[in-house]
């Protein structure tokens, strides 16, 4: 059996770390009209959303990572990418 004391400390241990994921940087980027929008986090995280207009271009980075999406012709791209990773799409001609 588990003692009070240890779940106690087990419990706060849990919520420290849920803590400081919370407070952890994110990057999100969104576009639907025509040019880029960038963006980089406390974290290091940054990124790249661009469109000529005719799609929706959507990125997110977290945990000091980079994501970027790139949209020409139509259609909606989606980049997503975590933990020091590199994320990168493309849509063209409606895909």
């Amino acid at each position: 059996m588990v003692s009070g004391k240890s779940m106690m400390g087990l419990a706060t241990a849990v919520l420290l770390i849920f803590a400081a994921q919370a407070h952890a940087g994110s990057a999100t980027c969104s576009r639907s009209t025509k040019g880029e929008k960038k963006h980089t986090a406390s974290d290091g995280s940054n990124c790249l959303a661009s469109s000529d207009g005719s799609g929706k271009a959507k990125a997110k980075a977290t945990g000091g990572a980079s994501a970027q999406t790139f949209v020409e012709t139509g259609g909606k791209s989606n980049s997503v990418a975590s933990d020091q990773a590199m994320s990168e799409a493309e849509s063209e001609s409606k895909g």
